[in-house]
């Protein structure tokens, strides 16, 4: 879902080096996504939370308002 919203490089900052399937590396290669959530905002990798996490509902991801209360307040949002 990050590449659905242009947020790729969010794994790249949390983890470094992120290994995926040929596949799905064709997909994203193909998408031209750009890379960039939680712990990502504590690095400075996003300044919201609230923002990424209305970008993904938009795209389909499901998210119950008691998660979206528990992200936001982890996120201190």
């Amino acid at each position: 879902m990050l590449a659905k919203v242009g947020r790729l490089a969010i794994l790249r900052g949390l983890y470094g080096e992120v290994y995926v399937p040929p596949a799905v590396a064709a997909e994203l290669r193909a998408k031209r996504d750009v890379a960039s959530q939680i712990e990502a905002k504590a690095r400075g990798l996003i300044p919201a939370i609230g923002r990424l996490l209305d970008q993904l509902v938009a795209e389909g991801f499901w998210l119950s308002e008691v998660m979206r209360r528990i992200v936001l307040d982890a996120a201190g949002e």
